[in-house]
């Protein structure tokens, strides 16, 4: 089992150099603003950075934003999550225009303690995705131990989050820590019938999921871009007999763009009698009105499951913000992170790591820290 943070005395935190690994990858408006309903991932991470700042540690944050493909991409520099995190903390984060070389050295050897430093996007440089030892090297030369928080980019073998590892002592930050034990604890007691319920966009990475979800849950409710792929090519014949996909759709120019109201009645009756829902991915383009109607049926499903005693863990970026537009109140987002994960409702930061990891697959920024 891997370390964590509180396994460090907090004395010997003291002016040491700590590389934060967070996951700091979210929207930010053509205004170069990250909004109060989009700073989640932020916030989840506070609580290390705030224990690191009484610790008076030197805090050095790694992080990335969007899909720079190793190049500089003017828009995608972290300036807005600076902005963000200083107004969070009411206190001055520092930045610098690059994550390694001789001028980032010079900026982390001028800090103080309790200082917080935040390098820029480690995606800036191709070596990141590729998991190079070099390049992570480079960043390990900046610090004294390092942290990884970043539980919703885990199963990504990156430098930043697997080969860092190898150069640097490696912990487990306070908010990975929370979403390990939380999912191992679904995993441990998973009441019955358990329904997984996957939409979205990002079919590369949930489509090799779901058929590892059919032996862990009961059924698998498919709609998004991710049920157009399996209707619309051979797979949908390889697929296990509990997928359960659409049964009619909203169609603009050929493409299922929403679930229609048989599909949202068909999972509908699956979920409301479920006992444990894991939930990823909007059935639609819910950000249009005339594609919202099946996130939103699913949401009022949802709802009366938890209110009839279901276990409810949901993750990704697209499916809380539509939580946020269509069920703020239910959900209680406006209480904070830390009552989201309280009880029976599991807000994961992680999408893709989440399902990966209930899925039972080994995420390979969690192995590292075992090593």
């Amino acid at each position: 089992m891997f370390k964590t943070l509180k396994d460090i005395p907090q004395k010997d935190l003291k002016n040491k150099r700590v590389l934060l690994r967070a996951d700091f990858n979210v929207p930010v408006g053509d205004d170069r603003i990250v909004d109060e309903k989009e700073d989640w991932r932020i916030k989840a991470v506070l609580p290390t950075i705030k224990y690191l700042i009484g610790a008076r540690a030197k805090i050095i944050i790694l992080t990335h934003l969007g899909r720079p493909n190793g190049r500089v991409e003017e828009s995608l520099r972290l300036g807005p999550v600076q902005d963000k995190l200083t107004e969070l903390l009411d206190m001055s984060v520092k930045k610098i225009p690059d994550c390694v070389g001789r001028k980032v050295k010079e900026a982390i050897a001028e800090m103080e303690e309790g200082e917080i430093l935040m390098l820029e996007n480690l995606r800036f440089h191709k070596e990141e995705e590729k998991n190079d030892k070099n390049f992570a090297g480079k960043l390990a030369e900046l610090g004294d131990i390092y942290i990884n928080d970043a539980f919703g980019v885990s199963h990504r073998a990156h430098a930043s989050t697997v080969a860092i590892t190898e150069f640097l002592p490696s912990y487990a930050g306070l908010l990975l820590q929370k979403e390990i034990d939380v999912l191992e604890k679904i995993l441990e007691k998973s009441d019955r019938p358990a329904v997984a319920l996957i939409g979205g966009k990002k079919t590369e990475t949930k489509l090799p999921v779901i058929n590892i979800l059919t032996e862990a849950c009961d059924y698998v409710l498919v709609g998004g871009a991710i049920a157009n792929e399996i209707i619309n090519t051979p797979i949908s014949k390889e697929v296990a007999p509990n997928v359960i996909l659409p049964i009619n759709c909203v169609i603009k120019k050929g493409d299922c763009l929403d679930i229609g109201d048989d599909s949202v009645k068909e999972f509908s009756k699956f979920i409301r009698n479920a006992r444990t829902i894991v939930w990823n991915g909007p059935m639609g383009e819910f950000e249009k009105p005339e594609f919202a109607e099946g996130t939103k049926g699913v949401i009022e499903a949802i709802d009366a499951a938890y209110s009839n005693g279901a276990k409810v863990i949901i993750g990704g970026g697209e499916t809380i913000l539509a939580l946020q537009k269509f069920a703020p109140s239910f959900f209680g987002y406006s209480d904070g992170f830390d009552k989201l994960t309280a009880g029976r409702m599991h807000i994961s930061t992680g999408g893709g790591a989440m399902l990966e990891f209930l899925a039972g697959e080994k995420l390979p920024g969690i192995e590292a820290l075992n090593k």
